[in-house]
């Protein structure tokens, strides 16, 4: 009798320890679940971040193109061609607008295969995008309102020569919603660089302009 009390006790025991050693795996295995949830979202995280760190820069560099292609381009017109051209265009907020396909070959101009500066992300932007433009940039002149005679002429009358100081603001964009991707999931970066510029010499009657320093 007291062998099978014994050998009751003892199965008891066993039974115990068996429940205890299950709820601790379990509970280990609760952990080690948690661990993994947490480590795939901060792992989504991440690839995102660096997402938004590598389309920002593609970004800034179309910006940064547009304006140095609008800042070759105006020389190249010339003192007066430039005015001439800003004057034509001038919308009614007071600015010209010069957009990529008046300055180059749109989005074209940039190389966006496998191979080219933008890389892999210039490739799905030029096959899965949605949109006409992915990827662009415009820019956008605004006088100032500011002249300065130059030294050694007159400030008034035919042989006047003053410099007229415009302002050029690039705006670049990249992004689109892409096939197969939900549109909830499409977003787009902007960038903006703003440079000045004196043009002339010309006419100090050439734009209506206040006096004032570069």
């Amino acid at each position: 009798m007291k062998s099978f009390h014994s050998v009751a006790r003892l199965r008891r025991q066993l039974t115990n320890e068996r429940g205890s050693m299950l709820l601790i795996a379990l509970m280990i295995l609760l952990a080690l679940t948690s661990v993994g949830m947490v480590s795939v979202h901060m792992t989504n995280s991440e690839i995102g971040f660096s997402g938004n760190t590598r389309r920002g820069t593609t970004t800034f560099r179309i910006t940064e193109s547009g304006a140095l292609t609008a800042l070759t381009h105006a020389l190249d017109l010339g003192p007066e061609g430039f005015v001439a051209d800003v004057n034509t265009n001038t919308d009614k907020d007071g600015k010209a607008i010069w957009t990529s396909s008046n300055l180059v070959s749109g989005i074209s101009y940039f190389d966006l295969s496998p191979t080219g500066s933008f890389g892999y992300e210039g490739q799905v932007l030029s096959q899965r995008a949605q949109g006409n433009a992915p990827a662009d940039f415009q820019i956008q002149i605004t006088k100032t309102g500011m002249r300065q005679p130059l030294v050694g002429y007159s400030g008034t009358g035919p042989d006047s020569r003053c410099r007229f100081k415009y302002q050029f603001d690039a705006v670049g964009n990249v992004g689109d919603q892409l096939m197969g991707e939900p549109e909830d999931g499409a977003f787009m970066v902007w960038q903006k660089i703003r440079s000045l510029m004196y043009v002339g010499p010309l006419p100090c009657d050439r734009a209506p302009a206040t006096t004032g320093t570069i």
